[in-house]
Order: structure tokens, then sequence, then C-alpha cells
């Protein structure tokens, strides 16, 4: 990102002042809410400029999933407003550092409901798979437990004979 994390600290706090002010019916804001408004808007466009880069740069990590760059770009910058949202710089951690985590999140999720509804695609594929090899393991360990269950040397152990 093209900021620097006091700038980042700034920006953040008119975006929050501006929704806050955004909820006030529209009847009763007053001059400072209107002004608030206006510089919460200029602080989102600011921050969404700065970071555009960096969702760009996210998205491309994922663009070998089958799935357009464009529309995983979009989906990093939807992530990017959530992240904002949602960041408290009294934290001490870096928004960077954060909104990595809401970036990977929102590609994963989008590729993910894409593959959903294309069958074609390899991470449908893979994702079909997967959840047969997890039924799978789950046979085989209700195998093993009625084995150990059934297993002559349990019987004995427990002194009592099982029928069969």
């Amino acid at each position: 990102p093209d900021l620097i994390e006091s700038e980042v600290s700034e920006l953040v706090y008119k975006i929050k002042e501006m929704f806050i002010a955004l909820n006030i019916d529209e009847k009763s804001r007053t001059k400072m809410d209107l002004q608030v408004i206006a510089e919460g808007k200029k602080a989102n466009e600011r921050f969404l400029g700065a970071n555009f880069k960096f969702a760009a740069k996210m998205a491309k990590k994922f663009q070998n999933a089958g799935v357009d760059y464009l529309e995983l770009v979009e989906a990093g910058v939807v992530a990017l407003q959530v992240a904002m949202s949602k960041y408290d710089p009294t934290k001490g951690y870096r928004f960077s550092t954060y909104a990595a985590f809401w970036l990977a999140q929102a590609n994963a999720m989008y590729i993910f409901q894409k593959a959903g509804t294309d069958q074609h695609s390899e991470i449908y594929k893979l994702k079909a798979l997967k959840e047969s090899m997890f039924i799978i393991r789950l046979g085989m360990q209700s195998m093993q437990k009625i084995d150990e269950l059934t297993s002559p040397s349990l019987s004995e152990n427990l002194s009592f004979k099982l029928f069969t």
C-alpha cells in the first residue's frame, strides 16, 4: 500500500465517522455531518485507490484457479471495504497484515462459489474429490471401530463372549 500507517489510521477514522453520519436521518443532519460525509467519501476514495494494487497483487496469487482475474480483483476490493470497516488501529496491527487475511478469504470464497456453479472447473472436481475422500475416511474409521469392538481379544479382556 502507498499509505503510511498513521495515514491509514486517519483515513479509517474518517470513513468510520462517515458511516456514523450516514446513519443519521437526512432531515436531522447538520452542516458538520455533511462535512464529515464529504471528508469520509474522499478518504474512502483515497484509501481504495492506495490499496487497489494490493488487491490486484493478492488476486494474482489465485489467478490459476480457473476464475477471471478481474472478478478476483473486484472481490478483493469488496474485501478491502470489509477489512477497512472492521480494522481497529488501536490494536497495533498494520492494516496490510489485516487486509491480507480478508483478501485471501474473499478470493478463496469467490473461487469456491464459482466452482459450485461450474461443474467442469478444476476446483469443483477437487472439491468433489475432497468430499469423497472425507466420506471414505469416515467409513474406514467406522469399520476400525467396529473391528475393535468385535475383536476376540476385547471380548476376552472384558471376560464375556460376543455373539457371532
